[in-house]
C-alpha cells in the first residue's frame, strides 16, 4: 500500500520545534505511521546536503513563502572556473565590473556586493539584483540590512525620500572582504 506523503513546512522559524514534533509524532503513531510518510523540509534537504559534502542550506523567510540556498559542489561542475556557490545565476552588473564580479548566493548578499564602493537608490538596487523596485521584499531585505547595521540610509532622518540611497557600513564592507576571502 502506497502512503500519502505530507509535507510540512513554514516560513516562521519559531515553529521549527513543533514542526519536528509533529513528524515525529505522525512518525511513530502506529495508526498514521501506516498511512503517511512525512517530509519535513528542514531535515530531507539539510541531510542529503550534508551526505553530498555540501554546506547546509540558507533559509531566507518572506512572510508568505521563502527561499532556499542550496550549494553547488564544484567538483561536480564541467566548467573549471565555476565558483562555488548556489545555483543562482549573475544577479546583474555594475558600471565598470564584470557580471561575475556580482555574482551573488542570496538577494541579501547581492544588495551587498553592489553597495561595495557604491550609493544606491532603491531602484538601482532593485534593477540590478532584478526585482520590482517597490516589492515588498526589497522593502523587508533592505529594512533588515539597515537594522543589522550593515547599511546605512545615505538621509537616515528622511527613509521615505525620492533621493534616499544605501551604503555599506564598516561592519557591511567586513562582512563583504570576509566572503571574498
Amino acid at each position: 500500500m502506497n502512503k500519502f506523503r505530507i509535507f510540512i513546512s513554514s516560513v516562521q522559524r519559531e515553529f521549527a520545534n513543533e514542526r519536528r514534533m509533529l513528524a515525529e509524532y505522525i512518525r511513530t503513531d502506529a495508526l498514521l505511521g501506516r498511512f503517511f510518510d512525512v517530509f519535513l523540509f528542514e531535515e530531507s534537504i539539510v541531510r542529503r546536503c550534508v551526505e553530498a559534502g555540501l554546506p547546509k542550506p540558507e533559509y531566507y523567510p518572506d512572510n508568505v513563502d521563502f527561499k532556499a540556498v542550496i550549494w553547488r559542489n564544484p567538483d561536480r561542475l564541467s566548467s573549471g572556473n565555476a565558483q562555488s556557490g548556489p545555483s543562482q545565476g549573475a544577479v546583474g552588473t555594475q558600471s565598470g565590473r564584470s557580471q561575475s564580479a556580482v555574482r551573488a548566493q542570496s538577494p541579501r548578499e547581492a544588495c551587498l556586493v553592489l553597495l561595495v564602493g557604491s550609493e544606491l537608490k532603491r531602484k538601482e538596487i532593485a534593477d540590478r539584483v532584478g526585482m520590482q523596485s517597490r516589492s515588498g521584499y526589497l522593502s523587508r531585505l533592505l529594512a533588515e540590512l539597515v537594522e543589522d547595521g550593515l547599511i546605512e540610509r545615505t538621509i537616515p532622518d528622511k527613509p521615505n525620500s525620492s533621493q534616499q540611497r544605501y551604503r555599506l557600513t564598516d561592519k557591511g564592507r567586513q562582512v563583504c572582504s570576509a566572503h571574498k576571502g
